[in-house]
């Protein structure tokens, strides 16, 4: 079973997020979004462009949006890939807002948080094949991103909280 939705508030004063259930699943105001996501790989992409699109309405910089779009991916994939375990079953949920001059996104999957931090990729071993390919997802938010608090438990799951200033 395939679950995506996008809901935006750009306008009006409230919106409810409405599950196919009919529950109240979170309140947005005028200065946030929700992208509700299936655990699988590809619909990051969903997050990447509508955390540009954000962004950009808000007069965030190109290189800056660029910035955004990694580490909404990075941490998305991750959530579905270690926090949800690939669980198709399982959801991946991205809260973006705008406040103080920063794109504030927290990435949420249904996990336990991060157990060990994988150590920085060491790129010349990997590019000879004397490494596999992995722990660009934690390096690269480490890097883009302004502020990044991870492990932080909320009522929905684990979330990877990021902050990435506009300009």
């Amino acid at each position: 079973m395939r679950l995506f939705f996008i809901m935006a508030m750009i306008d009006l004063n409230y919106l409810e997020l409405i599950t196919k259930g009919g529950e109240m699943v979170k309140k947005l105001n005028d200065r946030n979004v929700a992208v509700i996501l299936s655990n699988e790989i590809g619909y990051e992409r969903i997050a990447m462009a509508c955390s540009a699109s954000f962004a950009q309405m808000f007069g965030c910089s190109p290189e800056r949006i660029e910035d955004l779009k990694t580490v909404v991916a990075e941490a998305a994939i991750n959530a579905m890939e270690h926090g949800n375990r690939g669980r198709t079953d399982a959801r991946v949920i991205v809260y973006m807002n705008c406040r103080e001059g920063a794109i504030n996104v927290s990435v949420i999957d249904e996990g336990d948080g991060i157990k060990e931090f994988p150590p920085n990729p060491n790129t010349a071993r990997i590019i000879d094949n004397l490494d596999p390919p992995t722990g660009f997802g934690v390096f690269l938010i480490n890097q883009l991103a302004d502020k990044v608090e991870y492990n932080q438990m909320t009522d929905e799951g684990h979330a990877v909280r990021m902050a990435i200033n506009m300009k």
